[in-house]
Parts: structure tokens; C-alpha cells; sequence
């Protein structure tokens, strides 16, 4: 029995050494491309990028990564070069990482990494002198499962290329811009969030570097986790002045650089006596509150999707979701300050006219709101006011504050703070456009205190044929609404409420279409034809400041 004791023993043990090497056979196929440029010919010399590439390639060297292209001070020539390379080699790969440290520019939204040898007179040199960041997203965006690209180029910029050279008026801006979509499964990591720069410290590697030795290669360690805990380490060091910043999205699965050790094989490891007790897993609970205090620290888009993925129906689901909708809508309004400052004020315009005629075609009451806030040509804001009040919107007006030594009065006239509950009078002219009734509308106009609403009041009147009396001046207030006489060519006179002809059976309807017709395709002289031949009256209000919104 001995001895077939002993023959079991070692079949199990060369089973287990012979499943372990095929695991290992399977394993992922990691790949890096590690570039440091700090010797600048046109520029200072910076002292840590080669210190932090090497340190860098040192690191997914020791991990285990199967091809780890370690670069120090590149040329242009070497630099396009050394990319084409990669792209072969990535071409099989599970996993490809870059990493990059050195100088980086923004020119009108596209990021750019400097070679050594650049010289930069014109923004029109950056195609020839520079490898734009779009380049090294093509070349590790055909991995198979994770692409990962770290970029440490957001330092003070000794490069200034005239932006206005061959009429080119593009901005130039210090440190990178904001990554906008890019392929799937693939994490842009900046040192630091856009139009900020980062800090190369005061030891051997910068502090974002620093922070990255130290985490992307814990095995097991989910890399948006990872890259959370480099971004709080960095925090801390700089004393908040540098916030490294995540671009891009994975899916639900757990992705390390280096995957988790594999528990001992059944047939690799002897029978082991029976514990006296074991030792209990912790509770869900706990498990849950410590991944999302984790996420928490990390603050980051993808840190908050790896910890849904491990626990998608936990206590702390619901949070989670809504810190994910809170950094969505945080990315987008940064997004548009970025697109914003990159525009000259004409471009802004150009911009805001295209987005006003969308929101012509397709008017939602969410869309107008939003692009009453978010609107930067003043001079379109009359336009899009008209169009609000056409749609039965309330257009937020810019309040301009009162001046600290104005008297009270003035100060009461500039508020105008509404004497009753707006609230109540909303709910009032609800009612009234669900149930309208012309004894209660001019009831509600002559009694209205809302100033707010008064422009929604107005609408209701011109739809019911009725003509409202604009208020008197209120004791307090003064003269709230002064009547001017009406212009020679004010175009709410073509619609005036009192003149149409008996409708016709189906006349609404067919009015209607065609509304809704010059609203997705506006034109002042048919917008002005329809206006003057209307019939249904409840129709006339919206064709009026349909004319208006067309009126420069």
C-alpha cells in the first residue's frame, strides 16, 4: 500500500506541474513601448523623463510583460519610427501600454509629443516636428484586450509656436487638452486633467511616476482602481496643486497589468488534514463598503464601473450610480468649457447659430433650457428668448446685480423679487393651459405678481384672442413694464389676435403642418407669407414669435 501510496502522490504532483505550465502558456500577451525624452535641443534640459522611463520599463520588465521597447531621447525621425514598430508588435497582443514622459503641447484640441530635435516657429510645423497623441492611440488600438497609454508630458512649456503665422488662429495652450471618445478598452492616463501642468518634484521621478511604481502593477489590482489610488498619492504629494486624470472606458471585467496569483491546484497540492476551524469570509456588507470607500478615494469614472461590476446588486449600487451620473455630467460640462475656450467669438456664434437651428427643427424643453445656460453669443440670446416663449418656455434672463450703494428702490426694480409665491401662480397657469377659459385668464393676467411668468401669461392671452393690458407700476417697484408704442414693422402686428377669419373645418390641423414645417426648415419671407394668412387663432401666438425668432 506504501507504495502505491507513493506512485498516487507523484502522478498528482507532475498532473498539477504540467496544468500550471499550460496556465501559463495561456497567459496574456503584454507588450510595452516606454519613450523619455528630457535632452532638448531648442529647449531646457528636464531632468527626471529618462529617469521615469527607465524606472517605468524596469517595472513591466520585472512583471513579466513579454516585450517591454524602452526609448530615451527621440528624435522626430526615431520617434514616428519607433511607433510604426509598435504597431506590428501589437498586432497580437492581449495587453499594450505606452508610456511617455517628456514635453507635450495643445494646439486647438489635438495633443502633440515633442522630440528632442523640434523646432517649433508656427503651429503649422507640428504635423512635420511632432507625433500627435491620435497617432499612438492608432498604433495600441488593436489589442485585444487592454490599451493603456500614460502620458507625463503636462509640464510648464518652453515651446510657444506663433498661432497666428499663415492666417492660422488656432489657440496654443500649456499642457494637454481633454481626450474626447476614443476605441473601446482603451484608458488614456494624463499626470494631469486637462490645462493643467504637472510637477517633476524633487527626487529621482516625478511624483506621478512615483505614484505609478507603486500601484500599476499590484497583482490582481483592477487598473482604474490603480490608477485611482496614483491619482489620490499624487494629490497628497503636491498638496492638490497637480490631479492626474483618466480618459477613456472598459467594460465590466476585472483588468490588472498583472493578473492575480492562481490559487494552489486540487491535484498540485497533497490532501491537507481537516482545520479544526475555519476561519469565516468576511460579510458581503463589508466587502461592499470596503471596494466602495476604495472607489471613493479614486473618485474616478472608472473606478466607480469596476466597483458596480464586482457588485452590481450591493448595498452601495444605487451611490455608486449616482456618483457615475455626477462625473458624466462633470465631463461634459468640462468638455464644453474646453471646445469653448479653443473658439474665437465668432466661431462661438457660429456655433451657438447651428445649435439654435437644430433646436428650431426639434424643440424639447430640456434642450432650451441647456442651451439658455450654456448659450455664449449674446447677441442670439433675443432669438432664442422669441423661441422659447413660441414653445411656452420661460427664458432665463441674465440677471445683472444690483450695486451695493444703489438705493432700495433701484435695488427692488433690478431683483424683481416676486411679491407672491411663483410657485402657486405656476401651478395656476397650468391649470389654465390644461382648462382654458378667457374670464379666468384675464382674471389670472390682472392678478399675476410672478414677473417670471409673465411672458408665459402673455402667450396664453394672444392664444384665447385676447389682448393683455401690460400692468401699472407697482407702489413699490415703479414702473415695472413701460408701453412703447408699437414699431412700424413689429411683426406681431401681421397676427394681430383680432383679426382672423372663421376657421375651417381641419384649417388648425393643416396650419399646424405647416408650422411644424417652418420650424424645421425656417425662412424669414415664408415664416412671414404663413403669418399673415393664418386662420386658427390658436396658432397666431406661435407664429408671431416664430416671425420674431427669425427677426435679427
Amino acid at each position: 500500500m506504501g507504495v502505491l501510496a507513493r506512485f498516487a502522490f507523484c502522478l498528482a504532483f507532475a498532473l498539477g506541474i504540467t496544468l500550471a505550465t499550460q496556465s501559463s502558456a495561456l497567459a496574456d500577451r503584454r507588450i510595452a513601448l516606454v519613450i523619455g525624452n528630457g535632452k532638448y535641443e531648442n529647449a531646457g534640459v528636464l531632468a527626471n523623463p529618462v529617469n521615469d522611463a527607465d524606472a517605468v520599463a524596469d517595472l513591466l520588465t520585472k512583471a513579466g510583460f513579454d516585450s517591454v521597447d524602452r526609448r530615451r531621447d527621440l528624435g522626430v525621425v526615431e520617434f514616428k519610427r519607433a511607433v510604426r514598430e509598435f504597431v506590428d508588435r501589437a498586432a497580437n497582443a492581449d495587453v499594450a501600454v505606452v508610456y511617455y514622459s517628456g514635453h507635450g503641447l495643445e494646439i486647438g484640441g489635438v495633443n502633440y509629443l515633442i522630440p528632442v530635435d523640434a523646432k517649433l516657429m508656427s503651429v503649422l510645423d507640428m504635423e512635420d516636428e511632432a507625433v500627435s497623441l491620435d497617432r499612438v492611440l492608432a498604433a495600441a488600438g488593436h489589442v485585444k484586450k487592454l490599451s493603456l497609454i500614460i502620458l507625463d508630458a503636462c509640464r510648464e512649456n518652453p515651446f510657444h509656436p506663433a498661432a497666428d503665422a499663415a492666417g492660422v488662429t488656432r489657440g496654443v495652450s500649456m499642457g494637454l487638452a481633454g481626450v474626447g471618445p476614443t476605441v473601446a478598452d482603451t484608458l488614456i492616463a494624463f499626470a494631469a486633467k486637462a490645462g493643467s501642468v504637472s510637477y517633476d518634484g524633487d527626487g529621482r521621478n516625478s511624483p506621478f511616476t512615483t505614484a505609478l511604481l507603486k500601484y500599476i502593477t499590484q497583482p490582481g489590482l483592477d487598473i482604474r482602481l490603480a490608477l485611482g489610488k496614483v491619482r489620490d498619492d499624487v494629490l497628497r504629494a503636491t498638496n492638490h496643486r497637480q490631479e492626474p486624470y483618466v480618459y477613456g472606458s472598459l467594460g465590466g471585467e476585472n483588468v490588472a497589468l498583472v493578473p492575480a496569483p492562481e490559487a494552489p491546484s486540487v491535484a498540485a497540492v497533497p490532501p491537507a488534514a481537516p482545520s479544526v476551524a475555519a476561519i469565516p469570509p468576511p460579510p458581503a456588507r463589508d466587502a461592499d463598503e470596503a471596494d466602495y470607500r476604495t472607489a471613493e478615494r479614486a473618485a474616478s469614472l472608472d473606478g466607480w464601473r469596476a466597483f458596480l461590476a464586482a457588485h452590481p446588486d450591493g448595498s452601495y449600487a444605487r451611490l455608486a450610480r449616482a456618483e457615475i451620473d455626477k462625473l458624466l455630467a462633470r465631463q461634459k460640462d468640462e468638455a464644453a468649457r474646453t471646445e469653448a475656450a479653443a473658439l474665437s467669438p465668432d466661431q462661438l456664434c457660429e456655433r451657438d447659430e447651428d445649435r439654435l437651428v437644430r433646436l428650431r427643427a426639434n424643440p424639447t424643453s430640456e434642450e432650451a433650457a441647456h442651451f439658455a445656460s450654456e448659450l455664449s453669443c449674446e447677441k442670439l440670446r433675443p432669438q432664442l428668448s422669441r423661441l422659447m416663449e413660441s414653445l411656452g418656455f420661460a427664458m432665463p434672463a441674465p440677471a445683472a446685480p444690483a450695486r451695493a450703494n444703489s438705493p432700495p428702490a433701484a435695488q427692488m426694480t433690478a431683483e424683481r423679487k416676486p411679491v407672491s409665491d411663483c410657485g402657486s401662480e405656476q401651478a395656476e397657469l397650468d391649470g389654465l393651459r390644461a382648462n382654458p377659459s378667457i374670464d379666468a385668464a384675464q382674471a389670472f393676467w390682472h392678478g399675476l405678481r410672478c414677473e417670471r411668468l409673465r411672458p408665459q401669461a402673455r402667450m396664453l392671452m394672444y392664444s384665447l384672442d385676447l389682448t393683455p393690458e401690460e400692468p401699472s407700476a407697482h407702489p413699490l417697484l415703479g414702473d415695472a413694464s413701460p408701453t412703447l408704442p408699437p414699431k412700424a414693422n413689429d411683426v406681431r402686428a401681421v397676427v394681430a389676435p383680432g383679426d382672423s377669419a372663421p376657421e375651417d373645418p381641419g384649417a388648425c390641423q393643416r396650419e399646424k403642418e405647416e408650422l411644424d414645417r417652418l420650424r424645421a426648415n425656417p425662412d424669414r419671407r415664408d415664416a412671414e407669407r404663413f403669418a399673415k394668412g393664418i386662420t386658427c387663432a390658436a396658432l397666431k401666438p406661435q407664429a408671431a414669435r416664430l416671425l420674431e425668432s427669425l427677426t435679427d
